[in-house]
């Protein structure tokens, strides 16, 4: 970005705007507030967590069936995220 290329952007949904936090302020996944809560307290695996916002993968689900998990998890606000990837994610 800069003062003659900026605007506004909204992820359509939490991990979405990880991916993009990581790859706009090339910060770590382990400094980022929702990168954090991901790896401690939810405790999904770095490797697995960078696959996710790498390749945005087809996951499997519970209950939902399987699709990419931006997909799965578009429209979400955080704490729901967070809900669905403790409960419905297969890893």
């Amino acid at each position: 970005p800069s003062m003659a290329k900026n605007g506004v952007h909204a992820s359509a949904g939490p991990l979405e705007g990880l991916k993009e936090r990581i790859v706009w302020t090339k910060a770590k996944i382990e400094d980022d507030s929702m990168g954090k809560v991901l790896l401690q307290d939810l405790k999904i695996d770095q490797k697995l967590l960078s696959q996710w916002l790498e390749q945005n993968p087809v996951v499997e689900t519970q209950s939902s069936g399987s699709d990419k998990i931006f997909d799965l998890t578009e429209n979400m606000d955080t704490s729901k995220v967070l809900e669905f990837l403790q409960t419905e994610v297969v890893v």
